[in-house]
């Protein structure tokens, strides 16, 4: 055997050797982006107009998967029981975040899902039926504290 062939055989065999660590470059596959939010809604609007820039991006495909339900926890806990390879995304909103402060019980921690990024900010309005005799939120503050018994008292709103 001849120099140049036990140096390609030893190339070879390093090769071979460190073959089972190599990765592939990122995203090698599909991406799926759970939407805990039926479709045809905002959030599933939204998640489909960003993955279709991120999938040009990326040059791979995105899937969105819809798990609605209990308030986003379905789909949640989907996404924290998933594997953790860098290919499934929670695309969650504010009922993610706040469902911790308001269950007693999760099947899943705060601490399963990480942020990584925000892909959008929608507005939320306050809206009421129109005999109600506001025109701001400061009118309708000052009505509903004079007519409602479910209108949290002056005390606490106060505190």
């Amino acid at each position: 055997m001849t120099f140049f062939h036990r140096i390609a055989a030893a190339s070879a065999a390093a090769l071979l050797a460190f073959a089972p660590f190599a990765r592939a470059e990122w995203p090698d596959h599909p991406i799926k982006w759970i939407v805990p939010f039926a479709p045809g809604g905002a959030n599933d609007l939204i998640a489909r107009a960003a993955a279709d820039g991120v999938s040009k991006r990326l040059k791979q495909t995105i899937l969105i998967e819809n798990k609605p339900g209990a308030g986003t926890l379905v789909g949640s806990e989907y996404a924290a029981r998933s594997k953790p390879d860098g290919y499934t995304f929670l695309i969650g909103s504010a009922g993610t975040i706040t469902n911790s402060m308001i269950l007693k019980k999760m099947p899943y921690q705060d601490s399963d899902l990480v942020p990584v990024g925000m892909i959008a900010v929608a507005p939320s309005v306050i809206v009421v039926n129109p005999s109600v005799p506001a025109s701001n939120l400061k009118e309708f503050v000052a009505w509903a504290w004079t007519t409602s018994p479910l209108f949290p008292s002056r005390a606490a709103a106060r505190a």
